[in-house]
């Protein structure tokens, strides 16, 4: 099972193939079961529901592309070795 977008999944198990909206609900469903408790479950179902109506993220990465200033040592500093 893989997930390609909102809405649409491909399934292959065996011989059972399938892709769309009917691959993607049973793609939820199994990840559901596969949650902890019956709380967890709930929540995370409340939350898929959240973001598919009002089409927001449920998350992003925050990546900084252009280096951090705090990364790099300033000249005449030398680096300690680890204790």
């Amino acid at each position: 099972m893989a997930v390609v977008g909102k809405g649409f999944a491909v399934l292959q198990s065996w011989k059972v193939q399938a892709s769309g909206f009917g691959a993607w609900l049973t793609w939820a469903f199994v990840h559901l079961q596969f949650l902890a408790t019956p709380s967890l479950r709930l929540t995370v179902f409340l939350q898929w529901v959240w973001t598919y109506v009002t089409g927001q993220r449920g998350s992003e990465l925050i990546v900084n592309h252009h280096g951090s200033d705090l990364a790099k040592p300033s000249e005449g500093t030398a680096l300690k070795p680890a204790a």
